[in-house]
């Protein structure tokens, strides 16, 4: 999935998949990608056009969308498919 970069000092990057509202955020710190599942197209919309996109994730998908850790930049290649997606975005 294609990321666009967000001027944010939370986010990196964000894409979206509108045939599986699959949301894309890649944070800042941590350096992980996480893929947030079964997210409307107008979440994504209002996230990039919050003033604070920090702020915005924060309340409206962090810990309300099931997700996983697809990008992590402190496990080596291989080790997230045995962790599973027990990570909480920080």
């Amino acid at each position: 999935m294609e990321r666009q970069s967000v001027a944010s000092s939370l986010i990196r990057s964000v894409g979206y998949d509108p045939t599986g509202s699959i949301l894309e955020v890649e944070l800042v710190d941590p350096n992980r990608v996480y893929t947030f599942y079964d997210v409307p197209f107008s979440v994504y919309d209002e996230l990039l056009e919050a003033p604070s996109k920090g702020r915005y994730f924060n309340e409206f998908i962090r810990d309300l969308y099931p997700y996983e850790v697809t990008y992590d930049a402190s496990v080596p290649p291989g080790v997230l498919d045995d962790r599973g997606a027990s990570d909480e975005p920080e």
